[in-house]
């Protein structure tokens, strides 16, 4: 199936790893043209070092970028427009703030939060909206299971997940009307490294091994098993296509079917 995503620029945020990584790899095997981003400039390397080889011609490039920085966002999406030109579609991904509980925040640690995933967000669909009424463009969100059911110890995550679902199904209604489709995807148990860092937390606090809490997990997935960010990522591209066109407002989960809810 042709998703239409030739020469498409997107950009993908925190995508030097895990899941940004795995969307933006699946977007540039589509032929879309990328850009992609992290804090980290030898990870970015490594990652287009790996990336490089799938392109098709100068399709791919990089910008180091703090998403806490307003000054970086602003840079980010200057030289996203002046390597590739309008872009066509956002991919808004970060990492995971803090693990904890209430009692053990503090309020830099509610600041830094909302800076990471929140204001990043309305800092860069601020800045790309121009580039996306002129070409219909799309926006992704990326967010949690954590929009369907809160997670233990992450209410950090909890809080501002849900915010990004409400800026996003509220800017879907705004957006309509310049044919932007706004949409959320929410995924849980991916075998990332931040999964990977929360199964290390909870097999510390309880006592047992890592393949002990793992084990206990994907006893909780229909599947039975962790998803791999490339099922991520095939799920991104999809949402982002022209298949997608009449999808819009939609909170879409990607976790095995762990989530009970409707």
């Amino acid at each position: 199936m042709d998703l239409k995503l030739k020469n498409k620029v997107v950009l993908v945020t925190a995508s030097s790893q895990g899941l940004g990584f795995a969307t933006a790899r699946k977007f540039l095997e589509e032929g879309a043209k990328v850009m992609i981003t992290s804090h980290s400039l030898e990870n970015l390397r490594l990652a287009y070092k790996e990336l490089r080889p799938i392109t098709y011609g100068d399709q791919l490039s990089y910008v180091v970028a703090d998403l806490t920085s307003t000054s970086d966002i602003e840079d980010l999406l200057a030289k996203t427009r002046k390597k590739f030109g309008l872009i066509d579609i956002v991919v808004n991904n970060t990492g995971g703030p803090k693990s904890a509980s209430f009692e053990q925040l503090y309020e830099d640690d509610w600041s830094d939060a909302y800076e990471l995933i929140l204001r990043s967000a309305i800092q860069i669909i601020r800045l790309a909206l121009p580039d996306l009424k002129k070409t219909q463009g799309v926006i992704i969100n990326s967010v949690s299971a954590s929009t369907k059911q809160p997670l233990s110890g992450l209410i950090l995550s909890n809080t501002f997940r849900m915010a990004i679902l409400g800026l996003s199904k509220s800017l879907a209604n705004e957006f309509g009307k310049y044919g932007i489709r706004v949409n959320t995807i929410s995924p849980d148990q991916i075998l990332t490294n931040r999964v990977q860092t929360l199964d290390e937390i909870k097999a510390e606090k309880d006592n047992v091994s890592i393949e002990k809490v793992r084990q206990q997990s994907e006893t909780t997935i229909p599947l039975g098993r962790y998803g791999k960010p490339e099922e991520f990522a095939n799920v991104v591209v999809l949402l982002a296509s022209s298949v997608s066109h009449y999808v819009n407002g939609s909170n879409v989960v990607v976790d095995g079917g762990q989530v009970q809810s409707y």
